[in-house]
Formats: structure tokens, sequence, C-alpha cells
């Protein structure tokens, strides 16, 4: 496999970054139409942040994107995306890195999917779930 860079993701990322967000959803109870709100609200969210990996000479080509904010001294994972033929090769774990998980005291997850789980069994041990509506309403650090 090629190399890939890792960046801050660009405002003409956030389209692919929601759309593969609410496709990728794992165990979500609700409609696409829910799913779709829901991730927009995590992305419009003040706190929020998103990571992006992608070829080097090709910066608009994404190979995955890691959604994340840090609040007080909690990492929070909100989603991590990768494409299929890259998931194995440490896309998410650098995404992850990238973004500074390594130097996070605590680390907990909203939204579950392939890639998330995939963090959760190499590089985040002992991370603890949240439901998402306690980061969209401030709440993470109660």
């Amino acid at each position: 496999m090629t190399n890939y860079v890792c960046r801050a993701a660009r405002p003409n990322d956030q389209a692919y970054v929601a759309s593969t967000w609410a496709s990728n959803l794992g165990k979500f109870k609700g409609t696409r139409r829910q799913a779709a709100s829901l991730v927009d609200k995590a992305l419009d969210h003040k706190s929020t942040r998103i990571v992006v990996a992608c070829m080097p000479h090709d910066e608009d080509h994404i190979l995955g994107w890691l959604a994340f904010a840090q609040v007080s001294s909690m990492f929070v994972l909100l989603y991590a995306f990768v494409r299929l033929d890259w998931r194995q090769h440490g896309v998410a774990r650098s995404l992850a890195e990238f973004a500074g998980l390594p130097a996070a005291e605590l680390v907990v997850y909203t939204f579950e999917g392939p890639t998330t789980k995939a963090l959760r069994r190499t590089a985040l041990h002992g991370v603890q779930r949240i439901e998402p509506a306690k980061y969209l309403e401030g709440s993470v650090a109660s």
C-alpha cells in the first residue's frame, strides 16, 4: 500500500465525513434521517474536530477520518472511519495519534462502527462508551 498523510480537515471535507458517518453507524437504532441529523449535530458542535488521512499527492482523496473533541482532560472519540481497502494498515491508529489520543488521560467514545471497534481492540484499552446526547448537551465531564 502507498503511504498516506494525516491533516486537519478542511471545510470541503465535511460532506464526505457526514455521509460516510451516517451511512456506517453500527448499532444505531433509528432511521437514516435520524442518523444524519445526529451526525450533523455532532459535526456542528463547537468542540468537534476532524482529522483525515489522505494520499500525499492528492489530499482530496480521503482514506479515513476521525472525529473527536478534547473536553478538559478527556478525549472524546466521536467516530472513526477508514475505507475498507485501507483497514488493517494503521490508518486509524495514525489518525488517533495525529489527533493527540495518546496524551489524553481519559478516553470515551460515542458512536460505534467497524473502525471504532478496531481502535478499541488495538489502541483504546479500557475506553468507556457514553451516549451521544451527553456530548451534544455538554455534559460529558459529568
